[in-house]
């Protein structure tokens, strides 16, 4: 006779040495070869179940790192995949720089415009007037048309394309491409159409840091014709001040496309208009993919 190891009762040899279930208390007696703690078996049990558990947090830590670094990943991949579209967005900035423009300047500016409009119309014009005036007859409109190389606008512009340092300048410039539809509304003035400005036979530029040097040096030459429409603005609306938020991508052919102007305190239609049509007619250096530009100006009359 022995005792049970759980209750003490008596019970057999036999059932101490085969084990099984001891008579009184029910509990299941181990064998002689088992471990005699009763509590052996459950803390095995537990250790089972908790290294299950690791096991199966560990595995789903690793999906999870998985996870992660696939969307890295691909969110790595779409990025150098836009990069290899266009440049990241170049934001500019003048500030107050922008308005040390001497009398000259702004005579000059005011030139440029106006002979920037005159190739406007003059284009307009061709364009209605069938494939006789594009070819350099006369226009239905009564006008005659001029290549866009013989006007004023092409004058002035073969003395400021220039922008690298070796002083190149344009070949014979190409032919311009169709005026682009304007848009006004409660949004920011666009032109979603192609530039109007002469396209140049200049070399394209390749390298982000000459790309990024040839637009802020075009960018600075032809601020005065931004400063010429706010002083026409102010001639209607005097009190017209507030900060201005110019967008546009300089095409590969040194075009610009999809401009975006849009007063951020203020707004005036006839003002923004002026400044996107001036924007239109900007003359860029080639490059080989579009580059996004971006900037903001202060307008205040000081008065």
């Amino acid at each position: 006779m022995g005792q049970c190891p759980f209750c003490k009762g008596q019970v057999s040899a036999e059932l101490l040495r085969d084990g099984g279930a001891c008579p009184h208390c029910l509990n299941d007696i181990p064998g002689e070869d088992a471990a005699t703690d009763p509590g052996v078996a459950l803390r095995a049990k537990e250790a089972a179940a908790k290294a299950a558990a690791q096991r199966k947090r560990k595995i789903t830590s690793i999906a999870l790192a998985a996870a992660v670094l696939l969307s890295i990943a691909g969110g790595i991949g779409y990025t150098e995949y836009q990069r290899s579209l266009q440049y990241a967005v170049l934001e500019l900035s003048f500030e107050n720089e922008f308005f040390v423009i001497s009398p000259d300047e702004l005579a000059q500016a005011e030139a440029e415009v106006k002979a920037q409009e005159e190739a406007e119309r003059l284009a307009l014009a061709a364009n209605t007037g069938g494939k006789k005036a594009q070819s350099g007859g006369k226009s239905s409109g009564g006008g005659e048309y001029r290549p866009r190389e013989d006007d004023a606008l092409a004058q002035l512009e073969d003395d400021r394309l220039s922008t690298n340092d070796g002083g190149t300048t344009a070949s014979a410039p190409v032919a311009q491409t169709t005026m682009a539809p304007l848009k006004v509304g409660s949004g920011p003035t666009v032109i979603t159409g192609p530039s109007t400005a002469i396209k140049r036979d200049l070399p394209t530029l390749t390298n982000q840091a000459e790309i990024d040097k040839m637009v802020k040096t075009a960018m600075k030459r032809n601020m005065g014709q931004i400063k010429y429409c706010y002083e026409s603005a102010l001639r209607s609306t005097p009190n017209l001040s507030g900060r201005w938020t110019f967008d546009f991508t300089i095409g590969t052919d040194g075009t610009t496309q999809n401009i975006s102007v849009k007063g951020e305190t203020m707004r005036d239609t006839a003002f923004e208009a002026c400044l996107a049509g001036r924007v239109r007619n900007w003359a860029f250096q080639p490059i080989n993919k579009p580059q996004p530009v971006t900037f903001s100006l202060p307008f205040d009359s000081g008065g």
